[in-house]
């Protein structure tokens, strides 16, 4: 049974969910039939599909005994629906180990030093031999070569990168004379504020760039379990805008039902990931107000736990914040506030911070919503806001997706750095853009799950084409993601 009373309360639950008015003698054919909430909905879905918005009793009569209607609840039997849950939170924070925000130059120093700390260990096991500390590359002769592990501090495109360690910065010098087709290629991906090792050569008591060796990881370990079992991967709702599609995402609750063809995928989905902004949020860009069709907060989160209570109830769902959603605003960000979570009680949700880390089944998950990725954008070559999930694929490499400083990503400094990737996730995910992605690099799936929010006025000015009703699923058997359209399982 789907979540929610039968009934007549059922019947309210779908006029109230649906565009759709019920006669008299439509409610009173429905009680002497008793007929399932599942066969009321069905109907619900072919009215809507055919255009009738007021079912009378002959609608309901037409469709009470055609194959489609009743083909679909009969044959449905969702693998998922016997499993029982199989989830471990490894990262999630709350105010209790979360810092208030605050400028403290010590906490910032306390975070980077943390960063260089934990990448600089991965690094060590990469250099075999010739590392040193910046303040003793004096004691490498003019012609050799070394190693150094820095923070990048400044780039100056072509010509010089400054790095630091906790002993002393030096400037490496970018000379053509030494660059050739696969270290060159590599510096497009160097940015400011992360740790990286360098090769250098020493030459007239100058530093050279010879080469940058990455943090990145090798393959993760093939754990977790071959059950029959799938997530859904999914992000940026925006409830409460005028441009939020709730007719497409319906359309992938009717999917999920076994409703809409590949039932056998559907079928397999236990849990959904929802990477942030649920809501569309008050006030949180100029003009936004013309742009809402619900203006109060807490009626935008009502409407979001309306639509979600027709998901089937043994799928559990796992949400984090965006910086739509009713939080601190800075990164990271705990989740979404109690007040705001109540009117979800009763359903299976876990609110759980930005960002999360879990395990499904033995699968690594590491959410975020996805707001870094705008900082990241501005400073590769050749990758754009359109290709969301190789920017993503640069944080992998860094090992690290904290925001670059100075820019407009606003971040809560906690003197332990939470950005730092030291356990491979089997799966990354992000939102935000508002732009479908799916990489796979070294067995890692990248998926930047798009949004359910056509494209807003404010979107077009940027030139930005949103993918509304593209979403991810994981599945377990087959060790893979089938990127799916509203369209495929319409």
């Amino acid at each position: 049974m789907e979540r929610g009373k039968g009934g007549e309360d059922f019947i309210q639950n779908i006029t109230r969910r649906y565009p759709v008015i019920f006669t008299y003698g439509a409610i009173k054919l429905i009680e002497e039939k008793g007929l399932e909430e599942a066969t009321i909905e069905n109907i619900v879905s072919n009215c809507i599909e055919n255009g009738i918005k007021i079912i009378s009793e002959k609608d309901i009569e037409r469709r009470i005994h055609t194959k489609r209607i009743f083909q679909s609840i009969k044959t449905f039997t969702p693998k998922a629906k016997e499993l029982a849950e199989n989830l471990q939170i490894e990262l999630s924070l709350d105010d209790k180990n979360i810092t208030k925000p605050s400028d403290s130059i010590e906490n910032n120093i306390k975070a980077l030093r943390d960063r260089y700390r934990k990448i600089y260990s991965i690094l060590r096991k990469r250099i075999p031999r010739g590392l040193y500390e910046i303040s003793d590359l004096k004691k490498i002769e003019d012609g050799k070569t070394g190693y150094i592990v820095g923070m990048v501090l400044t780039i100056v495109k072509g010509k010089r990168i400054l790095v630091e360690d906790p002993t002393d910065n030096c400037d490496i010098i970018i000379s053509e004379r030494i660059l050739n087709r696969g270290n060159r290629e590599k510096l497009k991906f160097v940015t400011k504020d992360a740790v990286l090792g360098f090769q250098i050569l020493k030459k007239w008591g100058k530093v050279f760039y010879k080469d940058v060796i990455f943090p990145e990881f090798e393959e993760p370990p093939n754990e977790g379990k071959d059950e029959e079992v799938a997530v859904l991967l999914t992000s940026d709702l925006h409830v409460g805008s005028k441009y939020f599609n709730r007719k497409k995402f319906e359309i992938l609750i009717e999917w999920l039902k076994g409703r809409r063809g590949r039932e056998e995928l559907a079928g397999k989905v236990k849990y959904i990931i929802i990477a942030g902004d649920l809501v569309d949020g008050i006030g949180i860009y100029p003009s936004q107000r013309f742009e809402l069709s619900i203006t109060d907060l807490h009626r935008q989160y009502q409407n979001v736990a309306e639509i979600l209570s027709a998901i089937p109830d043994y799928i559990s769902i796992i949400i984090i914040p965006g910086n739509h959603d009713a939080t601190y605003r800075e990164i990271p960000q705990p989740p979404i506030f109690k007040e705001f979570r109540e009117v979800f009680d009763g359903l299976p949700i876990k609110f759980l911070s930005n960002p999360a880390i879990v395990r499904i089944f033995g699968k690594r998950f590491l959410i975020e919503h996805g707001e870094v990725l705008e900082s990241v954008s501005n400073n590769l070559e050749n990758v754009s806001h359109n290709e969301p999930a190789r920017l993503m694929l640069h944080f992998l490499r860094l090992r690290n997706f904290a925001p670059i400083s100075e820019g407009r990503i606003m971040v809560n400094i906690q003197p332990n750095d939470l950005f730092t990737i030291l356990a491979v996730p089997n799966v990354f995910h992000m939102g935000h853009i508002h732009v479908y992605g799916y990489e796979k690099y070294r067995n890692v799936h990248i998926i930047n799950s798009g949004t359910w929010q056509e494209m807003t006025p404010y979107q077009e000015r940027l030139g930005l084409q949103p993918t509304p009703g593209i979403f991810g699923v994981f599945d377990f058997t087959k060790g893979r993601i089938h990127n799916l359209s509203i369209g495929e399982v319409s």
